[in-house]
């Protein structure tokens, strides 16, 4: 029994070791492992501008996940509860109800960019370290911008998230997780205005479009919760290489006591 228990762990590890960001990003980035065509200047210059432009898409998801938070609320309850407002500019008519169908689309739509402009980010993040840790050629060449492109709303959120780092104490706590929920409210505010909704929706007798929009959520949360799991693990990337050393030789112990012994004659 003792000895299925070990190979059944010993196998989970090589399936993590194949899921870790040194065999996913590369192929993902790359089709493969980083090969000497990815290492040279001109690739790795395209990859930081396309880094930096990934932290722009992030930023940029950010401020639309809150504006969309306020103008979505306040639009709500501005609106009057029966009859119809004319938007002015634009001659649309809406009423409370059509605005309670539409926002969780929206909201959804909003939360997918967020998404996949988060995973680019990191996906590009991790991406960079892992080349620069096999770099060849001289410092001129090469060079670890990953944390000095952070700019705007993000960088910010990345000098906060060192500080802790930095200063070590308990008073950190003091402030340190209310701006972590802080943090984690923004990235989450469409789906939280998504829910505001979709309980209105139920409220409202729109059951068809409620159930639609709740059966969404889950799988939205689901997976935001897996991409906060993932950046807290590999530390927004900081951990990525230290993590895959530690991993890899137990990934490596495991393929050894899993391979098939030929019987000794």
């Amino acid at each position: 029994m003792v000895p299925d228990v070990t190979i059944f762990i010993l196998l989970a590890w090589q399936v993590i070791f194949k899921l870790l960001p040194a065999h996913a990003v590369p192929k993902l980035l790359f089709g493969g492992p980083i090969r000497p065509l990815n290492k040279t200047k001109f690739a790795f210059k395209e990859i930081v501008d396309r880094y930096k432009l990934s932290i722009d898409d992030v930023n940029l998801s950010l401020m639309f996940s809150v504006g969309l938070a306020v103008i979505a609320l306040y639009s709500y309850f501005a609106l009057p509860a029966s009859g119809e407002v004319s938007v002015p500019f634009i001659g649309i008519k809406i009423s409370r109800q059509l605005w309670i169908k539409v926002v969780p689309a929206i909201a959804y739509g909003l939360q997918i960019f967020g998404f996949t402009s988060f995973i680019w980010f990191m996906l590009l993040r991790i991406g960079l370290r892992l080349i620069l840790n096999e770099r060849q050629g001289s410092d001129d060449e090469y060079g670890d911008i990953t944390n000095v492109s952070l700019r705007g709303l993000l960088g910010h959120l990345w000098i906060a998230v060192r500080i802790k780092e930095f200063y070590e104490s308990k008073w950190n706590y003091l402030w340190y997780l209310p701006f972590l929920t802080v943090v984690l409210t923004v990235f989450m505010s469409p789906l939280l205005v998504c829910g505001f909704f979709i309980r209105q929706l139920f409220r409202s007798g729109e059951l068809v479009l409620g159930f639609l929009y709740g059966g969404l959520l889950i799988p939205y949360l689901l997976f935001f919760l897996l991409l906060v799991c993932t950046a807290a693990i590999l530390g927004m990337g900081e951990n990525t290489i230290q993590i895959e050393d530690e991993i890899a030789k137990k990934a490596e112990l495991a393929s050894i006591l899993t391979t098939p012994q030929e019987p000794r004659t």
